[in-house]
């Protein structure tokens, strides 16, 4: 599972609070990244980032909220957000047309940078536009699924049973009967 969570707070006063989550999966060595993000808004919330280490956060003019900082391309990205005036917390979601159902919008940073530079200094880029409001939308945490993440099979090995049977110690596995010696019966 993850190895930690990283969340720093940059100071705001809005009424409310949203936040970009940087779920740390790996400890490499960090990277330099810019992430800018255009996201929907909602009512009453405002913006506030959370995230890796050694880190900015502004709004730009644009729209986008620009944010410096540290990370390595396993961890992954989310937002959440919380409305002081309600109490309410939110969740950043993506919507699903095959489940029908909102899904935490998470992404792996180093499946979306590019090698870039910011003021001369060589950085990662990631860029996201998810202004669509059909397609992404601020949810109450409790109307979203958790992110969607590589499911893994696990055979279960089912267990042979001992049974004694006239006297005689057999062997039952997976429906079939072998005696001591592994001969089926």
């Amino acid at each position: 599972m993850m190895k930690g969570l990283l969340k720093f707070v940059i100071a705001a006063a809005v009424m409310a609070v949203c936040s970009v989550s940087v779920k740390a999966q790996d400890a490499g060595n960090p990277e330099y990244v810019i992430v800018a993000a255009k996201l929907p808004t909602i009512d009453g919330v405002g913006v506030q980032v959370i995230g890796g280490s050694k880190f900015t956060s502004e709004l730009l003019v644009t729209g986008y909220w620009f944010t410096e900082l540290e990370a390595t391309g396993k961890d992954s990205i989310s937002f959440v957000g919380h409305d002081n005036a309600s109490g309410k917390d939110y969740v950043f979601a993506e919507y699903d047309a095959q489940s029908s159902a909102w899904i935490e919008y998470a992404v792996e940073l180093g499946k979306e940078w590019l090698d870039d530079s910011w003021k001369g200094v060589p950085c990662k880029w990631v860029e996201f536009d998810l202004s669509d409001a059909q397609k992404y939308a601020w949810k109450l945490s409790t109307e979203v699924l958790p992110a969607k993440v590589n499911s893994v099979s696990i055979v279960e090995q089912k267990k042979a049973v001992k049974v004694m049977e006239n006297g005689m110690i057999y062997i039952v596995k997976d429906g079939v009967k072998y005696n001591l010696l592994g001969i089926a019966q």
